[in-house]
C-alpha cells in the first residue's frame, strides 16, 4: 500500500493465443472440423519418414510457433505454407474449395479435412527440419526449389500413402460418432472408407493416380471402383454420405 512499488509483485503469466484457427465461414465444413477436432485424427506410427504417436491437430493446438488455420473461398482445397509478420507466427493454412463444398457429402469433406490436415502436419515437421526461423516462408520455398517444385506436391502426395490406413480409421470414428452412426444408420464396409481414403492421391491438377497409389492397388479395375467412390462423394450422386442441409 501507500503508493510504492512492489519488488515481489505477482505477474501473471501470459497465455498464448489458440494455434488453431477456424475461418470457415461455410457451415458444414466448419461443423464437421469442431467434430473430426473432437474425435482427433490419431497417427498409429506408419512406416514412413513421418511418424508421430498423437493426435495432429492437438499438436498444433499446443504449439507455440505454428499456426493451424482452416478456411474456404474461391481457391482450390490445398494447405499453404505462410509466415505472419504480424504474429510472428509461421501458419499452415488449410483452404476447403466453396464449389466443392456445396456439392460434396458430408463424408467427403470429413475425408478432405483429415487429408488436408496430414498435409499441414507434414509441412509442419519439415519446418521442424529447418530449425524455425523468423524467414519461414522464404526457407521453406528455397528448400521446395531445391527438390524441383512441380515435384514437391507430388512427394507430400506419395507419402500420404503411408496414412491410408489412418485417414480410414479417422474417417470412420467421424461418421460413427457424427455422420451415418449419429443418423441411426449402419456403418459403411471399411473398405468404403478404406476407398474413400484414396482421395487427394492424384497427380496435381488430374484424376491420374500417383505412384504409391497404384503400388497400393495394383489393378486397374480396382483403381477404377476406388476412384468412382470418391468422385460420387465429391459430387453427391449416387453416393453413401449424407449431404449437408
Amino acid at each position: 500500500g501507500g503508493g510504492s512499488g512492489c519488488s515481489s509483485c505477482y505477474n501473471p503469466p501470459v497465455v498464448p493465443e489458440p494455434a488453431i484457427i477456424n475461418n470457415l465461414t461455410n457451415k458444414c465444413a466448419d461443423g464437421i472440423f469442431k467434430e473430426i477436432k473432437k474425435t482427433g485424427i490419431k497417427l498409429n506410427k506408419p512406416s514412413g519418414t513421418f511418424t508421430v504417436d498423437q493426435e495432429i491437430l492437438k499438436l498444433f493446438d499446443e504449439s507455440t510457433k505454428y499456426d493451424y488455420i482452416i478456411q474456404n473461398s474461391d481457391k482450390p482445397n490445398e494447405t499453404t505454407p505462410h509466415f505472419n509478420r504480424t504474429t510472428g507466427n509461421s501458419e499452415f493454412i488449410v483452404n476447403l474449395n466453396n464449389d466443392y463444398l456445396s456439392k460434396a457429402t458430408q463424408l467427403s469433406i470429413a475425408r478432405t479435412i483429415i487429408h488436408e490436415s496430414l498435409h499441414a502436419y507434414i509441412s509442419y515437421q519439415i519446418a521442424e527440419d529447418l530449425n524455425y526461423r523468423l524467414d519461414f516462408e522464404k526457407i521453406y520455398s528455397e528448400y521446395i526449389k531445391k527438390r524441383k517444385p512441380h515435384q514437391i506436391e507430388r512427394a507430400q502426395h506419395e507419402l500420404m500413402a503411408e496414412y491410408i490406413e489412418t485417414m480410414a480409421y479417422s474417417l470412420k470414428q467421424w461418421d460413427r460418432l457424427y455422420g451415418n452412426g449419429k443418423l441411426g444408420k449402419p456403418l459403411l464396409d471399411d473398405d468404403y472408407y478404406r476407398s474413400m481414403a484414396f482421395g487427394g492421391l492424384f497427380k496435381k491438377g488430374t484424376q491420374t493416380p500417383t505412384d504409391s497409389f497404384k503400388e497400393l492397388v495394383p489393378s486397374g479395375s480396382d483403381r477404377m471402383k476406388i476412384i468412382q467412390i470418391i468422385f460420387n462423394e465429391q459430387e453427391g450422386n449416387q453416393s453413401k454420405g449424407t449431404k449437408c442441409n
